[in-house]
């Protein structure tokens, strides 16, 4: 059911951005094919290990785990920062292919895995673009327009672009972070931050946090694959009772999970102050030559005259 959710939405969203710009079968092609990808790529994710565990162990073993974490922390968050700042969909839209496939291609991270992660961001960004494009009107006034009784459904030129640049930004950003966290663990990313003086208490909370979200994660997926070893997924009525019952005692059971993951850090030693082995890694001149060409190159063409 997801797949085919992805799929449609994957072949809206590319209508209402080619609709109007190219002809109408060609519109309908790209759509098609967007569908079709969103349907395989989206739909077909590994999904034997869920969030922190596997975050964490795909940062582990990726090759680009040997730069500098302050050499791709910088590259990141500057790439970030000017895919939020173009002002055309094209340069943050070619970062976020660019990064993307070097996370693949160098990072070694498995292509469903990547679309996998993907996905739930993917979906928040498209259904917002979408709402960006369409408005309701009393009369067409958009280039594609859908009757729904006395009103219409357009979308309109201006939306278009604004639906565009704000998809293409949330991508590029999306796909910056997602660089950052499948090539370098937490305990570096926050090694370096405590290099540049961050608080303890900040890095320790930022720490906590980010466990107990996954902590929450595991805990739905293990009770949601509960509920499907019971047969508790079949007809559409007994798929509301399982999400109800599943949510009801999430909660609870994250709460409990996190309570037994402080008593074993307590049980350990744990004196309010993280201490992470770190490997150092020295800080190689064609890492940091390769950062600053690939921000340069993005910069011009965020910046070009005219854009």
């Amino acid at each position: 059911m997801k797949k085919v959710l992805w799929g449609l939405l994957a072949f809206v969203l590319t209508l209402a951005f080619t609709w109007g710009s190219l002809p109408g079968n060609y519109a309908l092609a790209m759509g098609i094919a967007a569908a079709l990808l969103a349907f395989f790529l989206l739909g077909h994710g590994e999904h034997s290990h869920h969030g922190a565990v596997s975050f964490d162990q795909l940062a582990q073993r990726s090759p680009l785990g040997k730069v500098h974490p302050g050499i791709k922390i910088l590259f990141s968050l500057g790439a970030l920062f000017l895919c939020a700042g173009a002002k055309s969909p094209w340069p943050p839209l070619l970062a976020g292919l660019v990064l993307g496939g070097v996370t693949v291609w160098k990072g070694k991270v498995p292509v469903r895995r990547y679309f996998s992660f993907l996905a739930l961001p993917l979906s928040f960004i498209a259904l917002s673009a979408l709402v960006m494009i369409f408005h309701l009107s009393h009369f067409p006034v958009g280039l594609l327009d859908i009757p729904l009784g006395p009103v219409w459904l357009s979308a309109t030129a201006a939306g278009r672009q604004d639906a565009m640049l704000t998809f293409c930004r949330a991508m590029g950003g999306v796909s910056c972070l997602y660089f950052l966290s499948l090539s370098t663990p937490l305990p570096e990313v926050i090694h370096c931050l405590e290099k540049i003086h961050v608080p303890q208490v900040v890095l320790e909370l930022m720490f906590l946090i980010y466990r107990f979200l996954f902590l929450l994660w595991e805990e739905g997926q293990r009770r949601n694959q509960a509920a499907q070893a019971r047969m508790g997924q079949g007809r559409f009525g007994r798929k509301v009772q399982s999400f109800a019952l599943v949510a009801q005692g999430l909660l609870g059971g994250a709460i409990l999970r996190a309570e037994r993951s402080w008593q074993a850090m307590e049980s350990r030693g744990y004196d309010g102050t993280f201490c992470f082995l770190q490997e150092k890694k020295p800080v190689r001149f064609r890492h940091g030559l390769w950062a600053a060409l690939g921000l340069a190159a993005l910069g011009i063409t965020v910046f070009w005259p005219g854009r």
